[in-house]
């Protein structure tokens, strides 16, 4: 396990800088994932959001995600299930490895 894994009350949360894409009714978007747990996620991204909930997908990962704050250009969300066993480890060790690629095409 991850040095960067903390066990919060929420749950098991990392910090990390990972490419991901967030897919909104409107639009769909490259962000980064700046915090990660088994029940939600930040995010930092360029375009405020107009809607509330959308698909975040991130290495071979998908979630439903629900919008629960927006500021400065980062967000917070909840996931509409919790994440699998390994999900957070797998994203904590993509995140600490500069080489991962992300092509967004790949999950539009």
């Amino acid at each position: 396990m991850r040095d960067e894994l903390i066990g919060k009350r929420e749950g098991r949360r990392v910090k990390l800088r990972l490419p991901a894409r967030l897919i909104m009714p409107e639009r769909g978007q490259d962000v980064w994932i700046v915090d990660l747990s088994d029940s939600g996620v930040a995010i930092e991204m360029i375009k405020p959001l107009q809607n509330s909930s959308g698909l975040l997908v991130w290495l071979d990962f998908r979630r439903v995600v629900d919008l629960v704050w927006q500021e400065h250009g980062r967000c917070g969300f909840r996931f509409a299930r919790a994440l699998e066993p390994g999900c957070l480890e797998k994203s904590a060790d993509a995140g600490a490895d500069r080489s991962v690629l992300y092509a967004a095409n790949d999950c539009a």
